[in-house]
């Protein structure tokens, strides 16, 4: 899959026209977004806006059953990342599923919906390719720009 290729708007317009996106803003990350625009296997995004883990959770679930989404949350918009760089420290939430054992040993539980983590971007297997991703807005404050 790649950016605007067929696989992609499908994915992508399922999720435009399902999602109720509130006041939250969505961003591209990943190899979607990089600067060779090569093939991905998943849509990676970000989300951001209020803190309300119950409305974090319901985007982030409802955008997971539109297709291969590979969703998080942050309290701030994600920067560019060359992806040879050293590892940043995010905090990110996802959306508690039952096939996380042992979850206080991943993380932090916020309202038995949001699992709260540390991790570090770009991971390992990004550092070995020298690429440079740019997050691309594409939701704003609730609406759809791209599409």
């Amino acid at each position: 899959m790649k950016l605007g290729d067929k696989v992609f708007l499908a994915y992508w317009r399922t999720a435009m026209e399902t999602v109720d996106f509130m006041e939250y803003d969505l961003w591209l990350v990943g190899s979607l977004v990089d600067d060779t625009r090569g093939k991905c296997n998943d849509i990676d995004v970000v989300l951001t806006g209020p803190h309300r883990p119950q409305d974090i959770a319901y985007i982030l679930n409802e955008l997971k059953s539109c297709g291969p989404f590979d969703v998080f949350y942050q309290l701030e918009a994600p920067v560019e990342l060359k992806w040879n760089q050293r590892p940043i420290r995010r905090l990110m939430a996802v959306p508690i599923q039952k096939m996380f054992p042992s979850l206080t040993l991943r993380g932090r539980v916020e309202d038995d919906v949001l699992l709260w983590y540390s991790w570090g971007l770009p991971s390992e297997k990004m550092r070995k390719i020298k690429k440079t991703m740019t997050p691309v807005l594409v939701v704003q404050k609730g609406v759809p720009l791209y599409l």
